[in-house]
């Protein structure tokens, strides 16, 4: 996956490639509560990870934080506790079903 990050003037750096990292969906947010802008990448159906922000403008190695037959479809502040909540969807014995996972991110150093 591809990142370009911006250089402050408007402008965007050279791009860094994450080869470990693919995936259809992107969310970016402060999903630990670092200060630090992180990324949660998810497929359908597959393993979402996320890559919390290192504060110099890259990335720690990618965690696994959702695995097996979901794809988070969305990230909201579900129960308002100021921590972004992951809304899942997947199949489970045929059943479509939707799951929250709670302040999945792990917390700030």
């Amino acid at each position: 996956m591809p990142l370009l990050t911006g250089s402050g003037d408007g402008s965007f750096a050279a791009g860094r490639q994450f080869p470990s990292i693919t995936g259809t969906y992107l969310f970016a947010a402060g999903f630990n509560r670092a200060g630090n802008l992180d990324l949660l990448v998810s497929s359908p159906n597959s393993t979402s990870v996320l890559c919390l922000g290192n504060g110099a403008g890259g990335f720690l190695p990618p965690l696994t934080v959702i695995s097996g037959n979901y794809s988070v479809s969305a990230v909201a502040d579900v129960n308002g506790d100021g921590i972004p909540d992951f809304i899942a969807g997947g199949f489970i014995c045929n059943w479509q079903v939707i799951s929250i996972f709670w302040d999945t991110a792990p917390p700030a150093p």
